[in-house]
Parts: structure tokens; sequence; C-alpha cells
């Protein structure tokens, strides 16, 4: 009978726990590939550039720590799951409700497009984000096994639901970046570089071409860690962020200084009274 009711405890309790969609070998598309071509960014400082969704530039940097005050940076995304492995998330527009390993509340929000700004780097436009990563600093390694945006007409999808019409391409989803378009990728992390969360690690520089035919909002998905290595995750939230730069997602358009302004308009002027007397004379 003590045996009998301790089952039925013990399945109340389980019953109670949030139910986590992501697993470490989770079938769907994108969710559980690990390893392939190393970005290593364990170093000071590191960059690496490679090609990825339409064969555009992406510029991966290593960076020093930095201020994560308002009208810098605006987190949108954070993603943690006690005691796994390996944790996956997007930033639901709607109740995370345990489903996934995004947090819900106010650093886990749908992105709005018209938030996006850029900066020219090169003579290209990037979108910039930046990832603060959680490690303990006695197994500082982190991976970032995989990375993918998409874009979608409302700030609504949410838990399981919503991540399959992401992965799965459903109606009115547009992808718009996928980091192993071209190959399988992982980028490799050290915590232990940064002073502690919120310093910022990785600044990531997307080329803006890909995001100018968007939908209204942008989903971030990302999955972090693999299981049975020295880059399981193993501490708190990794959490997304937009760096507000100054230039809007069209670009920036040059403005003529006032004194140029001025030669123009005199140099025009000058020409239409050139051409009205030219039309007397004739």
């Amino acid at each position: 009978m003590k045996v009998k009711r301790l089952l039925v405890m013990l399945t109340l309790a389980a019953a109670a726990l949030p139910a986590h969609a992501i697993i470490c070998n989770d079938a769907r598309p994108d969710m559980n590939v690990v390893g392939g071509a190393d970005v290593d960014l364990r170093s000071a400082l590191a960059t690496s550039t490679f090609s990825a969704t339409g064969g555009s530039n992406v510029i991966v940097t290593q960076v020093d720590a930095q201020s994560t005050g308002t009208g810098v940076i605006d987190p949108f995304l954070r993603v943690q799951r006690a005691n796994s492995s390996c944790v996956a998330g997007f930033n639901t527009g709607g109740n995370a409700g345990g489903t996934l390993d995004d947090i819900a509340g106010t650093w886990t929000h749908a992105l709005p497009t018209s938030s996006l700004t850029t900066i020219n780097i090169g003579g290209t436009d990037y979108v910039q984000f930046m990832l603060d990563i959680n490690q303990t600093g006695a197994n500082p390694y982190l991976s970032l096994e995989a990375l993918r945006f998409f874009s979608f007409g409302d700030g609504l999808l949410d838990g399981d639901a919503g991540l399959n019409t992401l992965l799965a391409g459903g109606v009115g989803v547009q992808q718009l970046f996928n980091m192993d378009d071209g190959a399988n990728r992982r980028l490799l992390m050290d915590f232990g570089l940064n002073s502690g969360s919120g310093s910022g690690d990785i600044l990531f520089s997307i080329n803006a071409d890909l995001f100018t035919n968007a939908g209204a909002f942008i989903y971030l998905f990302s999955r972090f860690g693999a299981d049975g290595t020295i880059f399981a995750n193993n501490d708190g939230f990794e959490e997304w962020s937009l760096v507000i730069n100054d230039c809007p997602l069209e670009g920036c358009r040059e403005v003529p200084e006032p004194g140029t302004l001025g030669l123009l308009g005199a140099s025009l002027f000058g020409i239409g009274l050139i051409s009205r007397r030219k039309r007397r004379g004739g």
C-alpha cells in the first residue's frame, strides 16, 4: 500500500514539473546535430568570417566586456534549463510556460523588425546581435550548435507549437538566416574570457540584406551545448540582445552639408536663369 501511494505521489510530482520540449537527441530538424566545422572563439578578441545564407558574410567576434545598459542593447531572449547538458529556445511572443528552455518575462519577447538597426563595416551594412553566455568557472567552455533567424507576421508564436511552425517553415514563416547553410558549424566559446554575466561575450554581425524583406517580427532560435563533451551547458542563462546602432534597417542616407546644399541651389538657379534667357533669345 505504501509503495502504491509512493508511486502515485511520484507520478503526480512528475506531472507537476514543466514539460520541456527540448532534449539533447530531439529528432526535429536542426535539433540533434552537434559538431561540424569549428569556429573557435576561445581567445581574447578572436574573430571569424564565414559565408552562410545566400552566400552572405557573417562576422563573429569575441568582445571585450562592455556596458549592457539601456540604449546600448535590447535583450529579447534568455535560454536556461538547470542540470541539462544542452539547452535551446526561441524568443517566444507569448507565454513560454515551461515548454521550452526560454525564460518567460520581460527579457524574452518577439522582436519587431522595425527595431533593427545597422552599422556599415567595409562598405556592407550589418545588423548586430550580442550573445552573453554563462558557464561555471571550472568548466567555462560552451558551444553554439544552431542559430537560425525567422520572421513572421505577428509576435505571438510560442511554445512547442510555435517552434514547430518555425522549424518546419509553416505558412507565413520566412527563414532569414541559418548558421549552418553551406556547412555544418559550431561556435566554441569561453565564458572565462569576460567578467561574468551581463558583460557580453560574442558579437554577431549579419548582412542586413537578409532582413530587409522580413515580416513584422523576428524570431531567433538557438541551441547550446553538446552532451558528453567539454562544451556541455552547465550553468545560468544565455542571453541574446539586439545591438542598437545609428542607422535604420534601410541604411543611412548621406545628407549634403549646408554649404553644399547652398552651392547646389545656386547652381540650379543659374542653370534655370540661362535656360530662360535662351528661350527668350530664340
